[in-house]
């Protein structure tokens, strides 16, 4: 998969959005206008008759003779999301993933995504972050040239065809939703009428069965990160303690301590603490679980266990060493060390690093716990 749509592919899927929407009427569609009296080209990038979450686009120019106003692109991306009666939310519908040039072979590369930040549903975005849009269009980038020289500026999607083709989007611009890239109608227009390219991106559909089984093993399953106060639960992102974002997993003393609470609500269990004693007692319908604060041991139905170090305060927070979980909950708990990551699922689905599926999963929970996403929410 390409490195440029891979990010926003994963993104799709956790976010299970609807079906996707495969009309051949979809269509993107960039319109370049002619230099004004100062030299400046204005182009659009638009998409209509379709529902998405994310794109990706590379659009070519000659280098020689134009060149791209990054700073334009960035003040004037996207448009305004509005309510469902049209009222403007004062928010941006997308996000601005990426805006980069490479000067040297004439190449723009422009991503968008969802913006979590702003209330759904509204007029264009569904409760799953899924945009919609109709046939009056959805702006996905305004964009500036400046003519350097004078000559052809050659504005066009970096497609097979281009002198300057993009290998990491042959298809010059791609959407995606769901974890599908979509298929639609892909146009170039400029003020003269022979410049005009029309084409179809076909798009990709993930196989139902390989999204069945991403969906059965992330199920039950919480995947967290040193230093991170984000987490992801059956693959939907969540904070550990929404009140306070210092509340993350830490290791001391060559131990990796998690936070109970999180854990055990996460499981179903109820949490109750008694600050004269230091005391936590987790319980279910059929069992009940103490810790105590600095004390090397907790108790189980009445029976005590031993912990390889004592539960500890941080952050006004009840801290266990990671082995606890696997044994006081009957879970299995896998460190991977290299992600500096921690997989708490059920014993019977225990997780498997070597496996392509819980790799790709993996890769998925990095990616929203990262602070590009987290810190929408």
């Amino acid at each position: 998969m390409r490195k440029g749509i891979a990010i926003f592919l994963t993104f799709c899927f956790l976010l299970l959005s609807l079906p996707v929407l495969a009309e051949t009427e979809s269509k993107v569609s960039l319109n370049v206008s002619a230099p004004d009296s100062s030299g400046k080209i204005e182009a659009v990038l638009k998409a209509f008759d379709i529902d998405f979450q994310a794109f990706d686009a590379v659009i070519s120019y000659n280098k020689d003779v134009v060149a791209p106003d990054l700073n334009y692109i960035k003040e004037n991306f996207g448009q305004t999301a509005n309510s469902a009666d049209g009222t403007s939310l004062d928010v941006n519908l997308l996000s601005l993933v990426k805006a980069t040039a490479d000067s040297e072979k004439g190449l723009l590369f422009i991503s968008g995504m969802t913006n979590l930040s702003q209330p759904v549903p509204n007029k264009n975005v569904s409760e799953n972050y899924a945009v919609s849009a109709d046939n009056n269009g959805v702006t996905l980038a305004s964009i500036s040239f400046n003519k350097i020289k004078d000559g052809d500026a050659k504005i066009c999607f970096a497609t097979k065809n281009a002198e300057n083709f993009a290998e990491s989007v042959p298809n010059g611009v791609t959407m995606a939703q769901g974890g599908r890239e979509l298929p639609f109608t892909a146009e170039v227009k400029t003020e003269k009428q022979e410049d005009f390219i029309s084409y179809f991106v076909e798009g990709t559909k993930t196989p139902e069965d390989n999204l069945t089984k991403r969906t059965e093993r992330i199920k039950d399953t919480l995947i967290l990160q040193i230093g991170n106060y984000a987490a992801t639960k059956d693959g939907v992102l969540c904070h550990i303690d929404p009140l306070n974002k210092n509340v993350v997993p830490f290791t001391l003393n060559d131990r990796t301590l998690i936070p109970l609470r999180f854990i055990a609500e996460s499981l179903g269990l109820k949490v109750s603490w008694q600050e004269e004693t230091q005391t936590v007692t987790l319980s279910s319908s059929d069992t009940e679980l103490i810790f105590i604060i600095g004390e090397n041991s907790y108790s189980k139905g009445g029976v005590s266990y031993p912990l390889d170090c004592p539960a500890t305060l941080n952050e006004a927070r009840t801290f266990v060493p990671l082995r606890a979980v696997a044994e006081a909950f009957q879970k299995d708990v896998c460190w991977i060390e290299s992600k500096s990551c921690i997989v708490i699922s059920p014993l019977d689905n225990p997780w498997n690093t070597e496996n392509i599926t819980e790799k790709e999963l993996l890769n998925d929970a990095l990616i929203i716990m990262s602070p590009f996403v987290r810190d929408m929410i």
